[in-house]
């Protein structure tokens, strides 16, 4: 499948990931990651593409419960309450 993504990629293709950038599967079941500045999720049932916010700089991405970890900076950031916890 291919689809045109609504904001350009913040690495060339074939980077070797020296970049401020990740590209991980949340607990959501979506994929996270950067594109144009921005934090997205992108749904890999329909692919769509959900900006959460705008991030100055990307890092590596981690989870816990509702809330995520971005490295790439001096500080450790946590952006509060945007991961959907599923119902079991």
């Amino acid at each position: 499948m291919r689809k045109a993504l609504p904001f350009p990629l913040p690495v060339p293709i074939g980077s070797n990931q020296t970049e401020p950038f990740d590209f991980r599967l949340g607990p959501d079941g979506k994929v996270w990651t950067y594109l144009g500045g921005a934090l997205v999720r992108i749904d890999p049932r329909d692919t769509s593409v959900e900006p959460v916010g705008r991030i100055a700089l990307g890092g590596r991405i981690a989870f816990s419960g509702s809330d995520i970890y971005l490295a790439g900076s001096e500080r450790l950031r946590r952006v509060a309450g945007v991961v959907p916890i599923p119902s079991r």
